[in-house]
């Protein structure tokens, strides 16, 4: 909420000055969300920019044209590294995989630790690529499993940690949605899933936040047989 009421602090719509498919994907939930006696007062009372979005979304009407990704990036990208990438597309991509396994329920958690995320997927979810590179370490590394690391010529690795099968070599160039691996084991809890945290200059940064919605998602994608 707080990052939508920062965003729409500047802007009547999502996008600028007209509304878009993403205002009424996004409206009718937090209509719902308004109209509820517990969630609205919070709405009223916290976030009035998001309140006005929500009465303009009831009679949308052009007001303006579309911003460009220059103007919407500093409020609009936190939005979606963090609720779109980092939330939405994971359990759509797990829900996906499951539907297409026949398995009637799915598990999916993406847990935020001090040195990454720990991302539990079904078993044989592909890990892939998050953006082009080298992979510069593809094995069994004490502590992590099997790991693949890329180097992505930015200052920037990834790392994929506790994974199985792994597809590459070291000195593979890869490019976002290449297959690296498949889902492992969680070193904590055992669950179907993986480790996955970015590190520059040998220090871990926020991984969501350099993802982005894109690349979170070829990183997720998984499919079993397509790729076998």
């Amino acid at each position: 909420m707080g990052l939508l009421e920062a965003h729409l602090a500047e802007r009547p719509y999502l996008f600028g000055g007209r509304p878009a498919y993403g205002d009424f994907g996004l409206w009718g939930q937090l209509y719902n969300a308004w109209t509820d006696p517990t969630a609205g007062a919070i709405i009223e009372a916290d976030a009035p920019n998001l309140k006005r979005w929500l009465e303009r979304m009831l009679d949308p009407k052009a007001e303006g044209d579309f911003e460009g990704w220059s103007g919407l990036e500093a409020t609009l990208l936190p939005f979606l590294a963090s609720q779109v990438g980092g939330l939405f597309l994971p359990w759509s991509d797990a829900n996906a995989t499951a539907l297409a396994a026949g398995e009637e329920e799915i598990t999916l958690a993406v847990v935020e630790r001090g040195e990454g995320l720990e991302i539990e997927v079904p078993p044989g979810t592909i890990i892939r690529a998050p953006r082009r590179g080298e992979v510069v370490y593809a094995g069994p590394l004490e502590g992590y499993g099997d790991v693949v690391i890329v180097d992505h010529r930015d200052g920037t690795v990834s790392i994929s940690a506790s994974v199985s099968g792994v597809r590459v070599q070291v000195g593979d160039a890869v490019d976002i949605g290449d297959p690296l691996a498949e889902a492992g084991r969680l070193r904590e809890t055992g669950a179907p899933g993986f480790h996955f945290e970015v590190r520059r200059e040998e220090e871990t940064i926020d991984a969501i936040s350099w993802l982005g919605s894109e690349d979170l998602r070829a990183a997720l994608m998984g499919r079993d047989s397509e790729d076998r």
